[in-house]
């Protein structure tokens, strides 16, 4: 039997860290205020077509403040382990036309008005495809996620945010 052919069952199991975030300086100069304010990173995975995902999000933690020391970085180091299963055909779909997206979102952390539903708005997104860490070195890879900004214009002085992630995956064909 040809493994290629998805003869074979499949399992792919996957670490996912969100270390941290960087450069979001910007985030402090276009908010009038950074108090009241969390962010946070959501992660989107294709489930192995088109139009499933798992959505993932880290805890929500404050922008540390200029007397904090260093504003411009906020730490997650929050880990999601994923394990799947199937068909090997859908499986080598899966790590060969897949990315992993992250968004770096911010909300309000003061309560909602009463029957208001509050929501988060997104500040950058990025991904990484999941040929990156399946060709990588023990199927292990921890890289820096430039987000593009959302709704900004491109300014080249700006470095632009990123979040720091590592993922190591391992699989088993039986």
């Amino acid at each position: 039997m040809d493994p290629d052919q998805g003869d074979y069952s499949s399992s792919l199991s996957c670490e996912l860290r969100i270390i941290k975030a960087k450069n979001i300086d910007h985030i402090m100069k276009s908010s009038s205020s950074s108090a009241g304010v969390v962010l946070f990173v959501r992660c989107y995975l294709s489930a192995g077509n088109n139009t499933r995902v798992v959505r993932l999000e880290t805890h929500e933690t404050g922008i540390p403040s200029k007397s904090d020391g260093d504003h411009s970085m906020i730490t997650w180091n929050s880990t999601f382990s994923l394990d799947c299963s199937g068909a090997q055909e859908s499986i080598n779909r899966l790590t060969k036309g897949s990315a992993v997206v992250f968004e770096l979102r911010r909300r309000s952390s003061f309560p909602p008005l009463i029957g208001r539903i509050q929501g988060s708005k997104l500040i950058g997104r990025g991904e990484v495809p999941w040929k990156n860490v399946v060709e990588s070195a023990d199927m292990e890879i921890e890289q820096w996620v430039v987000m593009i900004l959302a709704g900004r214009e491109y300014d080249e002085d700006v470095e632009a945010a990123a979040c720091s992630a590592d993922s190591n995956q391992h699989s088993r064909m039986w």
